[in-house]
This record gives C-alpha cells, structure tokens and sequence, in this order.
C-alpha cells in the first residue's frame, strides 16, 4: 500500500532528524486519501502534523490536527492489537497534539493537553497510555519541572514494561539526564536494568510498600473477622510513602480509608497498594474503591483480587473511572496473612490443629502453642472449651460444642462460619479422634516435637499426614521443642 508506505518514510525522516523530508513524504501520503479509510485519513494528518511542528510550522500543524477530527475512529477496539491508524480517535488525535506542541517548543501547553487526553486512553490499551505518559514526562522535563517529570516516568515505568514497549523503555532511559539527581531516578534506571524476560507489573518502590503493607495486614488477625485482615500503603506522585491503614476491627474503617486519612491533601494523583482489591459494595462502611475514587489516586496496585461479592468487581470499577490498576503483585507473600480468609470462602472456617507429640508435659507445651497461635485466629478449642483468640471479638459463649464432635464436626464448623468466625486453633489431643475421622476438614497443623527426639521422629510423625495431602511448609525452633507445621497445598484456595 502506497500511501502506508511513505506515511512510514516520512516517520524514519522524523526520526533522522529530517523535517522537511518528513513534511514531503507526509504531503505525498496525502494524495492517496479520498481512498483511504477514516481512522487512516486522519492518521496520516497526523503524521503530517508532526514534521510540520518539528519543521517550526506550529500553527499550521494545529489546524492540520483540528481537521483531523473529522476522520477520528468512533471508539478504540475491544483489544489492543493492531495498527493505531485503524482506530485514530479523537483521543489519540489530542495525545499526538501534546506532543506536537512539545516538538514546537510549546512544553507547558502540552502537558495541559496531555493532562485532557489521558483519560480518554483505555487503560487496556497499555502501550498507547505509556506513550502518553512518556510524553508529558518530556514535556515536564522541557518545562525544568523535574519532579513532575519523574512522577510521570514513574507512573509510566511498570505500565510500558508490561505492554512489552522497548521504545517508551528505551525514551525513559533518555530522559535521566534531563532530570539528573531527582530521588525517583535511581528507581527507573534499576528497573530498565532487569532482564527483557522479567515482566515486571510493579515498580520496586511498589514492591516495598505491598510488603509493607502486608506487614500492616497482619496486625488485624484475630479481630477482623467475618470482614479480611487488609494493609495499606499510599504513596504521593514521586513514590513517597505519605499514608498507611489497615483494618483494626469489623464495623471499623477499612485499611484504604485509614491509609487515606493518614495521607491527607498530598494524596491526590498518588498510588494506593493494597493487600486485598478494594471492596465495592456498602456496609457498615462505605465502598473502598469509591473512596479512592473521590480521593483522586491516579493508580492502584493489588496483590490478590477478592473473590467474594465483597469485591464484585472493585478493580473493574477502578479501571472504568480511568484510575490506572495493576492486580496479582507478590500474591504468595499475601497469602500468608490473608490465605485464611480466604479459604473460609468455602462457608467453613479455616482450622489449625496443633498438638505435641510427646505426652509428658504435652499440657505446658499445648498451652504455650495456644497462646502463640491464638494471636491470629477467631477461636480456641481447648479440650472441651472455647475461648476467643482475641478478647471481644466473637462471643464464643454462643457456641455450645456437640457431645460427639466426630459426628457433628461439619455441622458445628458451618455454625461458626454463620456467627462470624473465619480461623479456629484446635489445641491438643482431646479432639484428635474427632479431627483425624474429619482430616478433610483440618488445613493447618502444627505439631510439637522434643528437641532431644531421636532422629527419624519428625519424618515418622509426618508420614501419615503427608500420605493423607499435606505439605511440610516449615520447621521452626522453640525454647524446648521444634515445631513441625504442615498445611494442604494452595490451602487459601481449596473448594
């Protein structure tokens, strides 16, 4: 095709550094327009636009991209693949205007631009959103805005490396002398650095922080249930930690609101990273992915999506109010808090079965495992009590065990699950009939072991559990014994 031809000549002029045989071969595609289709006539006037701008011929640049409106696409395609001449919208044409007005020498009017096309980008469409954001990096840049250069080459950073694109790879790369020394700078050149195969979803900074709030979530265990234990972390433009939440208690705020309104007004165009995607529906607390919608945050980073009608789609709403939403970022390292909750999805708690192994002094030994246990968890069955892991929580008064928990184990699980309580530690010997008859029911054991045990004894303690589906997840060292825990692979997940 002719016309594609020297539209793509008149690219490797721009390029080269050669306006004016960039304007020629643009001129020349034009003959062929009256044939062409919309999305490409207008393409091509873009094109045109671009070796006018960059031959010093701004204004007749600009009125080239009004008249280009007239061909734009109606709307971007359900994928991203595919040429952009097929579908050049108004959008896309509004981007191509910023950078025209930065190659017109125009940096301030182009980010102004920018700032009004961006949203018009479907955040599906990675590749075209991390051009944009390139672009009104160098705008800032050329404007001697530094740190709002690097802010839009760190929101541009992960997004450009998922969509695979070398070009907007290699451009932030460039871009470091023109902001040399800012603190956001170390930060993208490691990251231009990983290997091409490494398909990073999240900027290292984002990284520390998931884990940070990972950390945060933790400290909701054992009082947050039926709600999930959830941390996070808000960060500002330039990946500044400015907020951090999580959710202490039901019926309390939520982790995104706390780490809100711990931020403040800086907040406002900032990343929120959570543990857990933002709930969507209202309770006794508003929606989370509302709030941060009203809040003004420009991205937002999950590391697992819920899969409960607690979230019914949170992400999805995020993505559709142009907030920018990458999920599934360091989801196992999640899962060691969260992983119970998740797995009472299943209407039953999540159980934890700990005894020793060796019955002289099993009762000291159970009661120190207990109070190590307890800590995290909803409810403790001890012999034939039951007391709240943590005080005020879950009224364990309302439970009353059955006579043979062997027979009624299930029943009595589902009942639990109904009044609230999402993880359970059973502690001893006194249930194991009952829990070894109803193994399918247990995710989770712990198990004791004399630190002065002949060798062999873990391997032989363990043998059965292994044959019946469960996995050596660790050992670790008490005062007096090593504790040997074992758990279901993919636990949080099981149906």
């Amino acid at each position: 095709m002719t016309a594609w031809a020297t539209y793509r000549s008149s690219q490797q002029w721009l390029a080269s550094g050669r306006a004016a045989e960039a304007v020629e071969q643009a001129e020349a595609a034009l003959l062929h327009d009256p044939k062409l289709p919309r999305p490409m006539r207008a393409a091509l006037r873009v094109q045109h636009a671009h070796a006018l701008a960059a031959a010093g011929e701004h204004q007749s640049a600009m009125r080239l991209l009004d008249s280009a409106h007239r061909w734009a696409a109606d709307r971007y395609p359900g994928k991203p693949e595919g040429e952009h001449a097929s579908y050049c919208t108004s959008g896309y044409i509004e981007v191509h205007r910023g950078a025209c007005l930065r190659l017109a020498q125009r940096p301030q009017a182009a980010i102004e631009v920018l700032d009004q096309a961006l949203p018009a980008i479907p955040r599906r469409h990675r590749q075209d959103f991390a051009s944009a954001l390139l672009l009104k990096a160098m705008a800032h840049a050329a404007a001697r805005q530094p740190d709002q250069a690097a802010a839009a080459a760190h929101h541009a950073l992960p997004i450009a490396r998922r969509a695979g694109s070398r070009w907007v790879l290699h451009q932030l790369g460039q871009l470091g002398a023109a902001v040399s020394g800012h603190q956001q700078l170390p930060e993208v050149h490691a990251c231009l650095l990983r290997p091409p195969g490494d398909d990073l979803m999240a900027s290292d900074v984002e990284l520390a922080a998931m884990r940070q709030a990972i950390t945060l979530s933790s400290l909701g265990l054992g009082t947050t249930s039926p709600n999930p234990p959830v941390g996070c972390v808000i960060l500002d433009r330039h990946g500044v930690t400015i907020g951090e939440g999580y959710h202490r208690r039901k019926g309390e705020a939520h982790a995104e609101v706390n780490a809100l309104s711990a931020a403040g007004p800086a907040v406002q165009g900032g990343t929120a990273v959570v543990t857990l995607e933002p709930c969507n529906h209202v309770g006794v607390t508003p929606a989370c992915r509302q709030e941060l919608i009203d809040a003004g945050i420009a991205r937002v980073v999950i590391s697992v999506l819920d899969p409960t009608s607690r979230g019914d789609g949170g992400a999805a709403v995020l993505t559709a109010h142009g907030i920018d939403v990458e999920t599934n970022v360091l989801p196992d390292e999640t899962l060691t808090v969260l992983g119970p909750w998740l797995a009472a999805t299943r209407r039953r708690p999540y159980l934890i079965w700990t005894y020793a192994l060796d019955k002289q002094n099993s009762q000291l030994v159970n009661e120190q495992l207990a109070v190590d246990l307890r800590s995290r968890t909803d409810l403790v069955l001890n012999d034939k009590t039951l007391e709240e892991g943590v005080p005020g929580g879950h009224a364990p008064e309302h439970f009353t065990l059955p006579d043979d928990l062997s027979a009624d184990l299930r029943s009595w699980l589902s009942a639990c699950y109904a009044t609230g309580s999402r993880t359970i530690v059973a502690v001893g010997a006194d249930h194991s009939g009952a829990l070894h008859e109803n193994l399918d029911c247990v995710d989770e054991i712990v198990i004791a072991v004399k630190k002065a045990a002949p060798t062999g004894v873990i391997a032989a303690a363990t043998a059965d559990l292994t044959t019946a589906g469960f996995e050596l997840a660790d050992i670790s060292p008490g005062r007096t014994s090593v504790r040997v825990r074992l758990r279901r692979p993919n636990a949080a997940l099981r149906s």
